[in-house]
């Protein structure tokens, strides 16, 4: 089953964030990529971690561990 949102004047889910939010640009930039229609116009995996690491500079090691 797929569900298909149309959003008006070419707005994406990124353009529908709460006011107030704490989003850069470039945040908004990758989740537009990742809601684009066509699967093969998405990142693939390799290229959202890439991405991500980009955005948050914290090592999965350095995270302290209850």
């Amino acid at each position: 089953m797929q569900l298909l949102i149309a959003y008006e004047d070419d707005q994406t889910p990124a353009d529908h964030l709460p006011e107030g939010h704490n989003v850069t640009a470039e945040q908004k930039n990758l989740m537009d990529k990742c809601f684009e229609f066509f699967p093969e116009d998405r990142p693939t995996v390799q290229e959202l971690i890439k991405a991500l690491r980009k955005l948050i500079p914290v090592s999965i090691s350095s995270v302290k561990r209850p």
